[in-house]
This record gives structure tokens, C-alpha cells and sequence, in this order.
């Protein structure tokens, strides 16, 4: 699946051995080797570096931009592969790369999104914005079941404090008194209002 990502990038320096692509969106960057002024690398989305490395192992950004030309037209295929294929990590990369997420965000694209947070190959940063994405949706959009699936599976850990005091209001809101009081007893009182503070204690009394 993921050939149908391969790009050709040429590079007519000669004294370049390997071309390494950083990717945004993933942790781990790409090593290939030049060779007669061309590399092959998969490239999943639109925000990418390219560095050129030469036979002692030092790196340095390329003097041109390299030319890169996709293999294959990928975009024909991302239906098709989120639908079947086994590994969606690649065209779900590409997918909202092409959707712009923070313009288009849709209700049927959250279980795709969950899959990219827990994917182990995504960025610490990338994890941060689509966790942002998807607190902005449920904040915006209320919905009851999906939103408590989301609420249950939260972490504070990776987000911001905008995002923190979202879901402290989400969680009250939708009645998970306890799970407030557990963020409260190991985050303290700075993300959420004192009315909701004292409902949530009075709350905690009553139990």
C-alpha cells in the first residue's frame, strides 16, 4: 500500500550519497540512497524537509529545492484503501493532508482521527494538533454517545491548557463528576470555573 506513495526525488549534486526526508506528521524520518541523481521515498503529505547527506555522514540542506514528481496519482486510491486496506495509516496521512482538517472537520472523520492519535508512528506534535482538532469538534458540535467514548478515552497529558479547560466543561456538562474530581486531585483547580468547581465538590459530598 504504501507504493502508492513512492515519489522520485533528483538531486545532481555528486558529492551526495543520501537523501533524508522529515516529515511533519511522522516520528521517524526517511533514509535513501542516491543514486545516478535520483532517490525513492514515500511522502504522505504536503509539510516535508528534504536533506542531503554526503559520504562522511554530514548533513546540510540542499543549495535547490529538489524536484520531486509522485510515482503514482495516490489520490485515486484513498477511498478504496481507508476502506480495505489493512494498513490505513498511509492513506489516512494523505487523506487529511488533502482535507485540511481544520477547515472540513466532519463528524464521520473522528474514528479515522482516533486512529491516527493512537498510531505509534505519528509525531509528538502532529498527536497534539489532532487531539486539538477533535476537542474543537466535540466542543463545537455536542453529541451524547460519541462524546462520552471520547470524554472516557481523554488524556490531559500532550494538550493545552485551552484544550484542558474544554473537556473539564464537556466532562461536567455531561455529568462525569468523578472523572473531574480525578483531574482536579492531580491537575488542581486552574482548569475549570469555580461554579463548576463547587457544583463538582457539592456533587462529590452527595455521593
Amino acid at each position: 500500500a504504501r507504493a502508492l506513495f513512492a515519489c522520485e526525488v533528483r538531486c545532481e549534486n555528486p558529492n551526495v550519497r543520501n537523501l533524508i526526508v522529515c516529515e511533519h506528521v511522522l516520528e521517524k524520518e526517511q533514509v535513501a540512497p542516491v543514486v545516478h541523481g535520483k532517490a525513492y521515498v514515500n511522502i504522505y503529505g504536503s509539510s516535508y524537509q528534504i536533506l542531503l547527506e554526503d559520504a562522511r555522514g554530514r548533513r546540510f540542506v540542499p543549495d535547490e529545492e529538489p524536484v520531486v514528481t509522485p510515482l503514482l496519482d495516490s489520490g485515486k486510491f484513498l477511498a478504496q484503501g481507508i476502506a480495505c486496506a489493512q494498513d490505513k495509516l498511509p492513506f489516512l496521512l494523505k487523506y487529511f493532508d488533502k482535507k485540511k482538517i481544520w477547515q472540513t472537520f466532519e463528524e464521520e472523520d473522528l474514528a479515522y482521527l482516533q486512529i491516527l492519535i493512537n498510531a505509534p508512528e505519528i509525531s509528538a506534535s502532529y498527536r497534539r494538533e489532532l487531539k486539538q482538532q477533535m476537542i474543537a469538534y466535540y466542543y463545537d458540535n455536542y453529541n451524547g454517545e460519541a462524546l462520552d467514548e471520547f470524554l472516557a478515552a481523554i488524556s490531559f497529558e500532550g494538550i493545552g491548557s485551552g484544550e484542558r479547560e474544554k473537556i473539564m466543561r464537556l466532562l461536567v456538562a455531561r455529568r462525569h463528576y468523578r472523572r473531574v474530581y480525578e483531574l482536579l486531585q492531580r491537575y488542581g483547580t486552574e482548569y475549570i470555573s469555580p461554579s463548576k468547581l463547587v457544583y463538582v465538590i457539592c456533587h462529590r459530598m452527595d455521593e
